[in-house]
């Protein structure tokens, strides 16, 4: 398996060093492993629950699912099927999931700084095996916290006995004496506010909408005087001005009877509301009627009774997120964002697929962006292998808006079909992935402006393995009898990725760059480390070996290594002859490695 570049499905390709995959991410870890390894500062995954829904990574166990369902009698003699549900009860229920997640940790701890750390959401399914799990393959001691984060206050209601309100952050470090935790902010509460499903926001009480003042301020604005008329049980108001009367009195006394109630209101369960006396001084409202009636409208009043019974009037605060960053220690709860915001980002996102934003409720990407902030390094890179709509890469866009950093992301994301996607303009999740990228660089702004696109395919070589073969050394006398192993069609490109993927030497967000020198085209990295010779001169079907030696030459550096096309030498004695010229350019410290492919 190797990763190809999709320039079509990417954006701003040859500029950008952000990454995203698509493609089965145990494959992808693999690819990754030799270029990445101890490169990782932060990783957040959000795997699957495991809630007993169809489960798209199939990977191999040691029992064929065969034997174990007919030994459990799963299936009849005919293999029939006796039970469709990934039930509880199953035996391989929990197996199969951390069957699933195992070998992913394993190679996700490989790819970590030994000063990096790795975040995982999970709910009540598999919390507690998934602790067990990690305690396994990360250390016990490398332990940092288990988050309770409050995604719904309000209780979901999916569970016969208690609603629930939480999910869970696994913290795990590589190296817990190495690891340091940034000082963050302490989060604004959410639990403090109530959720109106008509706001699709939550609120609390904020400030009275009525004001204590003095005679000449409410003789100076008489329109702020006025009765206003609350219906409790219909959810109305009406107020004076909704007849053209103000006050009838603006010599102002202790006597409340100077605003003129209509009976006819109160006969029908209209309660009459005045700003209170204060101080034997008549208190005025904040706002004139049109303006509160307009609040009333957009549900963003509240009536409440206060100790004598008198009803009074609130305008709602609504939660918002404030900067968090002040010196203190974060905690193990986080409750000051919700599902809810992360639907409605990508609500806003794609404001015109409602099928897509009902269907799929990502992760708010302020909680991820409080999670990556954790690491110390403006300049981390992070790692989601389990991207899903995208939300960890506008996370680190936005962190780096919000600090100046120059974080970069690696997203996977498996090609997954669904039937939420049906009458969407999306094939498979990947196909979200990019796009709400994509949609979100152009509509926040961001200060990274595309992303590297790579999808997972059958390797580009027929049976050569760079990462197990030897380089052949300048030093060596003959050279192996190659036969070409590179598949017919294969283009220029995607070999090269390959051979990076493959002998680790280059990260993929490397940027390759190319020329005609003497006659030949040449493609190398940036740093000018490695020297790709894949394509014959121009003029001819064979390298010519001393144009060959000066674009060598041209490369001169302390390191150099040359990967070759095998099929453009004619025969053996030129590659031996090649080789050996390759040798004698070699001076003091500066090493050229050959690889033929």
């Amino acid at each position: 398996m190797t990763l190809i570049p999709l320039r079509n499905k990417s954006v701003n390709f040859d500029e950008s060093d952000n990454i995203i995959i698509e493609g089965d991410n145990l494959e992808v870890l693999k690819l990754l492993e030799k270029s990445y390894f101890n490169k990782i500062d932060v990783i957040y995954i959000d795997p699957p629950y495991n809630t007993g829904n169809d489960f798209v990574y199939e990977d191999d166990y040691s029992q064929s699912k065969f034997e174990f369902d007919k030994e459990n009698k799963l299936i009849n003699e005919d293999g029939d099927r006796l039970q469709t549900k990934n039930q509880k009860s199953d035996g391989r229920f929990h197996t199969k999931w951390l069957s699933m997640i195992y070998p992913r940790l394993i190679l996700a701890r490989k790819l970590l700084k030994d000063d990096g750390v790795i975040f995982i959401s999970i709910d009540d399914n598999e919390q507690a095996r998934l602790k067990l799990l990690c305690d396994e393959i990360f250390g016990e001691k490398n332990f940092v916290s288990d988050i309770i984060w409050i995604r719904n206050p309000g209780g979901q209601s999916d569970n016969s006995h208690i609603a629930k309100t939480k999910e869970y952050i696994l913290i795990y470090a590589k190296n817990i004496d190495l690891f340091n935790i940034k000082d963050l902010v302490e989060e604004k509460n959410i639990l403090d506010y109530k959720f109106d499903k008509n706001l699709n926001q939550y609120w609390k009480k904020g400030t009275m909408i009525e004001k204590g003042g003095s005679n000449d301020r409410l003789i100076d604005r008489k329109k702020l005087g006025y009765v206003v008329y609350y219906n409790p049980k219909l959810n109305e108001i009406k107020t004076q001005h909704d007849y053209g009367i103000d006050l009838i009195n603006h010599n102002l006394t202790s006597n409340v009877e100077i605003y003129s109630f209509d009976q006819n209101l109160i006969k029908k369960d209209f309660i009459p509301i005045i700003p209170r006396v204060i101080k034997n001084t008549y208190g005025r409202w904040r706002m004139g009627s049109e303006k509160l009636k307009d609040l009333f409208e957009k549900n963003r009043l509240f009536f409440e009774k206060d100790k004598q019974n008198n009803w009074r009037i609130y305008e709602k605060e609504i939660f918002e997120i404030e900067t968090p960053y002040k010196n203190i220690k974060p905690k193990d709860l986080i409750s000051f964002t919700s599902n809810t915001k992360g639907t409605n980002q990508l609500k806003k996102i794609f404001p015109n697929d409602n099928k897509l934003v009902s269907n799929f409720h990502p992760k708010p990407s302020d909680l991820i962006l409080y999670l990556i902030n954790f690491h110390t390094n403006p300049n981390s890179l992070v790692l989601d292998f389990f991207a899903g709509s995208g939300t960890t890469a506008q996370a680190v866009m936005e962190l780096n808006k919000e600090d100046g950093g120059n974080r970069k992301y690696i997203l996977v994301q498996y090609p997954e079909e669904s039937e939420n996607l049906k009458d969407t303009e999306f094939e498979t999740i990947a196909d979200i992935t990019r796009e709400r990228v994509k949609r979100a660089i152009d509509m926040f702004q961001y200060k990274e402006k595309g992303y590297k696109a790579f999808e997972l395919v059958e390797s580009n070589l027929k049976s050569f393995d760079a990462s197990t073969s030897d380089p052949v050394p300048v030093i060596q006398s003959e050279l192996q009898d190659y036969e070409n192993k590179i598949k017919e069609n294969t283009s220029v490109e995607n070999l090269i990725y390959e051979i990076i993927l493959r002998v680790g030497e280059l990260p993929l967000n490397t940027k390759i760059e190319s020329e005609i020198l003497y006659n030949n085209k040449v493609y190398y990295d940036e740093l000018k480390y490695c020297l790709f010779l894949l394509e014959p001169a121009i003029d001819s079907n064979y390298y010519n070996i001393e144009n060959i030696i000066k674009i060598v030459k041209n490369f001169y550096s302390n390191n150099l290594k040359i990967y070759l096309n095998d099929k453009y030498f004619e025969n053996d004695q030129d590659k031996i002859n090649f080789a050996e010229s390759i040798k004698n350019i070699k001076d003091g410290s500066w090493e050229i490695e050959l690889v033929v492919i």
